[in-house]
């Protein structure tokens, strides 16, 4: 299952602040981000596998949240492992 690919597109964007602002030098930095549906490509590509529908969504959800677990402490990121694993089993589907 570590064939999992995510897709991230990187967007900062800047603006200055407008009139009204102490320092009209400050900007203002955000960050954009999206999400989407699981593709039906994506579920086809682990049936054709042998991975079974529940399993496969899993293991994609897990993957995506992966990086945001493993910058948690140690103790958080075990027990937030945990309890999403408890969470999907038998709710997938």
């Amino acid at each position: 299952m570590s064939q999992i690919v995510r897709k991230r597109v990187p967007a900062l964007y800047s603006r200055r602040e407008t009139a009204g602002q102490r320092n009209p030098q400050q900007f203002r930095i955000e960050h954009e981000a999206t999400t989407s549906k699981i593709g039906e490509d994506q579920l086809f590509y682990f049936q054709q596998r042998g991975i079974d529908y529940e399993k496969a969504m899993a293991a994609m959800i897990s993957g995506f949240c992966r990086d945001v677990f493993n910058e948690l402490p140690d103790e958080f990121g075990a027990e937030v492992n945990q309890l999403m694993s408890l969470k999907l089993e038998g709710s997938v589907g």
